[in-house]
């Protein structure tokens, strides 16, 4: 039998909202051994490196700051507030999206490195899907190429172009873009072979907007294949958290935990959650992925 001080922790339950009395109830059950809250917290910390924490959530959320800023550009240029300032912060939100792009890259590699192996097939995963993008997609090689044309001249050349055409009322309509210039490109900087074909068959101006748009695409598409190839292992995690939200058996208005109480003092207590909210969020991931990648 094992020692009663490996039953630090136990399941339990505790009302999901904080009572009005402030007094809470809480239900203690059944006791785990160090090793099996170890193993929550395992499942827990891989779907959080993989999900809520990795490196295409914070391209995701530098990629929703500059659609933001554009949306703040349209709004100025209705009202005609236009001005350096704004192109400005635009330009520094496109340069953050292209750091947030070589990071996903860089970061995610190193990640799978390090949990599979460098030559495992889930870290084989991610250079086989960015080399489809790469192949395959001018936004994503574009900009990954800008990214270096951006570190050794200086931030990207954009400017804001304006063009009137009728509305479906036969009005006339003042519409924006951001744009940036392929012959300025192409005028101070050694591009790689492909792009440069790119930029020399557009030969003129391109929306950025078009581009990072494209760039969110790309890298979505990889993050999902990334994810597939790892499918046994996620699945493994949300099964292991389900598990032991199913073991506390909370009821109804009640939140399955943790419940941290030393053998000789059960009155004294912590709390830890259960990674239940974590589990959902990976599994919606992996149905959205399987389609996506499809």
């Amino acid at each position: 039998m094992p020692d009663e001080a490996d039953f630090l922790w136990h399941l339990g339950s505790v009302p999901r909202s904080r009572p009005p009395t402030g007094h809470w109830t809480v239900n203690i059950g059944e006791a785990l051994s160090g090793k099996e809250y170890a193993s929550h917290q395992r499942s827990a910390a891989l779907l959080a490196e993989v999900f809520s924490n990795s490196s295409f959530a914070a391209l995701q959320e530098r990629y929703t700051n500059f659609k933001n800023e554009i949306a703040g550009v349209a709004a100025a240029f209705e009202s005609r507030q236009i001005t350096r300032e704004v192109v400005r912060t635009i330009t520094a939100t496109v340069d953050d999206v292209l750091t947030a792009l070589r990071r996903f890259a860089d970061r995610t590699g190193h990640a799978l490195s390090e949990r599979y192996g460098r030559e495992s097939q889930e870290s084989l995963s991610l250079k086989r899907a960015l080399s489809y993008e790469f192949d395959n997609e001018f936004p994503y090689r574009f900009a990954w190429h800008l990214r270096n044309y951006s570190d050794h001249q200086g931030s990207v050349p954009l400017h804001i172009k304006q063009e009137a055409g009728l509305s479906p009322s036969g009005s006339v309509a003042q519409q924006f873009q951001v744009v940036v210039d392929s012959r300025a490109l192409l005028s101070n900087y050694d591009w790689h072979s492909l792009v440069r074909r790119d930029l020399e068959h557009i030969d003129g101006e391109f929306s950025i907007e078009a581009v990072i748009d494209g760039v969110q695409l790309s890298c979505r598409r990889a993050y999902c294949k990334i994810l597939l190839a790892q499918e046994p292992l996620i699945v493994a995690a949300i099964e292991n958290i389900r598990e032991f939200a199913r073991r506390a058996a909370p009821a109804d208005d009640f939140v399955a935990v943790f419940i941290k109480a030393p053998p000789s003092d059960i009155s004294s207590v912590t709390f830890s959650p259960i990674s239940t909210d974590l589990a959902d969020v990976a599994e919606t991931a992996l149905q959205q992925a399987r389609v996506i990648a499809a």
